[in-house]
């Protein structure tokens, strides 16, 4: 199962890659960040022009070995040789507290549970990859740092969607949800963007499979809205399905007589076309408005 860099997100591998797992596919971790600074140049003691390189201290050595077996982990997934990616992830995990004066020692343990979850997953022996990403999970809380817990939280929601576990997806899904900002900017970046539009799809696909339909279509219209603000057509496409198959489960609420649910969608699209009007980008997306004329008309059609 490939697992393949997406365009958006920082590191080796991004956060909204396509392919295995999930709906989005199986998050694979970014490269840890681990400085190497070039040795010294000194002049030697045999003449002016002759340059030596200083000895690396205890502290760059350190990040040299955890670099160069990050290096083999990455290579290893890249050529999807999964059986060296967790020999060398395991390799490093039981030298990494010998390594003398590494700064960032629980960052990189965090990433390796996380190689090791990921690695697992694409094997499909999902009761280590579950062990390994909540392990991760735990060091990210405990460090309370951002990245980290975006990292984690996706790759577990994810991992329980490969499980068809939706409702422990969804509670992961809302988790991540909450480390977002509620009501992103037009000034918000692009990587961040991407990262809310999918977590929106991705959660809003778990409502659907529980038949949570109206959860699940406000999920789709708060993503069509972001990603047509962010012009993202990949994930306005995914976000305008996941409406689409939300309301067709609207056949249902036909059959049982359900107007209150009817109503709730078409006030829901209703409101996602007025607010794209509001920020000006409805002239600018005329696929997006022709969607939202598509869908009204199949909820009226009901």
């Amino acid at each position: 199962m490939p697992l393949a860099p997406g365009p958006h997100l920082p590191g080796r591998w991004a956060n909204t890659p396509r392919g295995g797992g999930g709906w989005s596919g199986v998050v694979a971790v970014p490269r840890v960040e681990v400085k190497e600074e070039k040795p010294v140049v000194g002049r030697s003691a045999r003449g002016e022009g002759e340059k030596v390189a200083r000895p690396l201290t205890d502290a760059e050595k350190s990040a040299k070995t955890v670099a160069q077996a990050f290096e083999t982990i990455h290579n290893a997934l890249d050529k999807e040789l999964y059986e060296d990616a967790i020999r060398a992830a395991k390799g490093l995990l039981a030298k990494v507290n010998d390594l003398p004066k590494l700064t960032n020692r629980d960052a990189v343990i965090a990433e390796l549970y996380g190689s090791l979850g990921t690695t697992y997953a694409a094997m499909g022996n999902t009761k280590e990859a579950l062990q390994y990403h909540r392990k991760d999970l735990t060091i990210a809380k405990d460090q309370n740092h951002s990245p980290s817990l975006h990292r984690s939280l996706a790759n577990l929601g994810r991992l329980y969607v490969q499980l068809h576990k939706y409702k422990e997806a969804a509670s992961t899904f809302r988790e991540l949800l909450s480390h977002l900002p509620t009501e992103p900017s037009h000034d918000e970046s692009e990587e961040t963007s991407a990262e809310h539009v999918w977590v929106l799809h991705d959660l809003g696909r778990c409502y659907y499979r529980l038949e949570e339909y109206e959860k699940a279509a406000e999920c789709g219209g708060k993503g069509v809205t972001i990603a047509d603000g962010s012009r993202d057509k990949r994930w306005g496409l995914d976000c305008r399905l996941l409406l689409g198959q939300s309301q067709a489960a609207l056949n249902f609420a036909k059959e049982l007589h359900d107007d209150r649910l009817v109503g709730w969608l078409t006030n829901t699209l209703e409101e996602a076309k007025s607010e794209k009007t509001k920020e000006g980008r409805a002239s600018t997306t005329a696929e997006g408005r022709s969607s939202t004329t598509a869908a009204l008309q199949a909820v009226k059609a009901i």
